[in-house]
């Protein structure tokens, strides 16, 4: 049965291969022509496979080996068209076409030195070339571009700056790794973590094992609150490049820590211990500053944290910092709310609410907080009337009267100045204390009006 289908396989691939039908030899120039119609419908797989037929059937077919070059960079592979032109220059050597298109390919990809060979080349055998004198003067400006990329990289000028030496750079060498590195270095300045990505994975597809690609990709996920893909970057680098990588060794025991200390900390949280929770969420916030997702996170727990431990102070600074780190969403308005009616400060907490309701007009959350806080804030002004006269709320009359005549008598001008009260304060306090007093005895005088209506209603009062 294998063998079966292997001949299956073989007769359906000659099949597939102008001129080879019914046994017959490669058809060097049908392959060719087949070839250059797959080039031109930009089907290079298909154009590839045709080109290597035609230089099967003539292994010193100069033409095929150019236009097979060609097609693979079409497909990106400057190093598949790099091997195959280096063939045709040992089949023809000093050909004019072929250095000029083995020299705009390594000027594309920053290889100036030898775009300046091959161009030079093309001007031993032909001085006045026109074609030759031009590649030679862009391999040359492209030089002088890289050079200042570089610099501008490295200095302390404008972003503006930069990206204006970068585009000068790509319009000479639109492949350039390095090029495509100063970017991403120049990306990750500006947050945008999402273009380092896509541009790295530009640069990896061609050179798998490209360690600052992988280094930025991998500082570019972290940003984004993506440890897991920030570690398997990093891993690539310690299991196939260098074991020893002094930054990649530091990432990785970075994020690993984070990891480990983010997952206690949830753990505590989940298990009600509050202090605990507090303590390990405060020291993650300490092991990568700069990182404002993954630390959204963390000041977000550590708000929760501290507001179940009671800490006003602490989750009042964590509201505040998750504010500043997530301002368009709804959640950390809402903690804030949450401290502020921790620490009673209920005009403050019903004013956050509100600027928070007409910011995130939609969002449930904020509607109930705002609706709390303006319930907490009625209730805290009822009067406490038995706090006021120090008595539990079971007090009788009598204890009522007595703890009114206590504090009234600790309330004269003379017995409070001794003890550091003010007048204002004393007479301000025995008001409220005057109509505590007053309050309980109207409620005592209805009290027993109630039961006095109700004994001589009672239809068996003389029975």
């Amino acid at each position: 049965m294998y063998s079966a289908a292997v001949h299956i396989l073989v007769s359906l691939l000659i099949a597939a291969t102008p001129g080879v039908l019914n046994g017959e030899q490669p058809n060097a120039s049908a392959s060719l022509q087949a070839g250059d119609a797959s080039m031109s419908r930009r089907e290079w797989t298909q154009a590839i496979r045709h080109y290597s037929t035609a230089i099967e059937a003539d292994e010193k077919a100069v033409l095929a080996f150019k236009k097979r070059a060609t097609a693979h960079s079409g497909m990106g592979d400057y190093g598949a068209a790099q091997r195959d032109l280096g063939v045709a220059l040992q089949l023809e050597p000093g050909s004019v076409s072929v250095h000029l298109q083995r020299g705009r390919i390594r000027r594309s990809l920053c290889d100036f030195a030898g775009a300046e060979a091959d161009f030079r080349a093309v001007l031993a055998v032909k001085p006045a070339n026109t074609a030759a004198e031009k590649e030679l003067d862009g391999a040359t400006r492209g030089l002088q571009a890289l050079e200042a990329a570089r610099l501008a990289r490295d200095s302390n000028s404008a972003a503006a700056a930069k990206r204006a030496q970068l585009a000068a750079l790509f319009e000479l060498a639109t492949h350039c790794t390095e090029a495509k590195l100063i970017e991403a270095q120049l990306l990750l300045q500006e947050k945008d973590y999402g273009g380092v990505v896509a541009i790295t994975g530009q640069v990896l597809k061609a050179e798998a094992a490209n360690r600052e690609a992988l280094i930025r990709r991998s500082q570019a996920y972290f940003m984004m609150g993506d440890l897991d893909m920030a570690k398997r970057h990093l891993g690539e680098i310690l299991s196939k490049i260098d074991p020893d990588d002094a930054e990649a060794l530091a990432d990785f025991r970075k994020i690993k820590n984070l990891t480990k200390l983010t997952q206690k900390a949830e753990k505590a949280f989940n298990s009600r211990q509050w202090d605990e929770a507090e303590k390990l969420y405060a020291k993650a916030l300490w092991v990568d500053q700069t990182a404002d997702v993954v630390n959204a996170g963390l000041w977000r727990g550590y708000c929760k944290a501290t507001l179940e431990s009671g800490n006003k102070e602490e989750a009042l600074k964590a509201a505040g910092a998750l504010i500043a780190l997530r301002p368009e969403e709804a959640e950390p308005r809402v903690l804030k709310v949450k401290v502020l009616l921790m620490a009673e400060d209920w005009d403050q907490a019903i004013a956050e609410a509100r600027s928070a309701r007409d910011d995130h007009q939609q969002d449930q959350s904020v509607r109930q907080v705002l609706h709390e806080a303006e319930k907490r804030k009625k209730m805290a002004e009822r009067k406490d009337y038995y706090k006021v006269l120090g008595v539990g709320k079971t007090a009788d009359q009598r204890d009522i009267k007595q703890a009114y005549r206590g504090q009234a008598k600790q309330l004269h001008p003379d017995k409070a100045v001794k003890q550091g009260v003010s007048k204002e304060e004393a007479e301000k306090k025995f008001h409220d204390l005057a109509e505590a007093y007053e309050v309980h005895q109207r409620r005592q005088n209805d009290l027993s009006m109630f039961w006095l209506c109700l004994l001589f209603s009672s239809p068996n009062l003389y029975d």
